[in-house]
């Protein structure tokens, strides 16, 4: 619960900062997957989808599934490709190599991350990179 009040005050002050720009340290904190709770089902769920990809299995595999399937809910998809973009230098391509995704399924991959909006990029970072007013 402190996590989601510190991101909310984070973003409010992004909306009523009256300065040029909001320093990158902030658009960073809204990138960040920060990992459920020792002990959770969630982060023993991330666990083992991460040891999943890292033993050869692929994005599809691995994650979508799962999540077709409802074995996987949103946030825990999110989670994973959140942590795979930031990891690949904010990076689509970079990332689909790490998912172990070829370069030939980008489209398919794209068009359904916008469709079930599990895009990894946060909306949100827009506010901290432009000028407000």
């Amino acid at each position: 619960m402190l996590l989601r009040e510190l991101r909310s005050v984070l973003t409010r002050a992004g909306i009523e900062y009256e300065g040029e720009e909001i320093g990158p340290e902030i658009a960073e904190f809204f990138e960040k997957d920060f990992p459920s709770p020792v002990g959770t089902p969630e982060n023993g769920k991330l666990a083992k989808i991460w040891q999943e990809l890292r033993d050869g299995k692929t994005f599809w595999e691995a994650v979508w599934n799962p999540f077709i399937n409802r074995e996987l809910d949103r946030e825990t998809v999110k989670s994973v490709l959140n942590r795979a973009y930031s990891e690949n230098s904010h990076n689509f391509k970079n990332m689909l190599r790490a998912l172990h995704i070829e370069d030939s399924k980008y489209q398919n991959f794209m068009s359904l991350m916008y469709k079930y909006q599990l895009t990894p990029k946060n909306k949100l970072l827009g506010l901290f990179n432009k000028p407000i007013g």
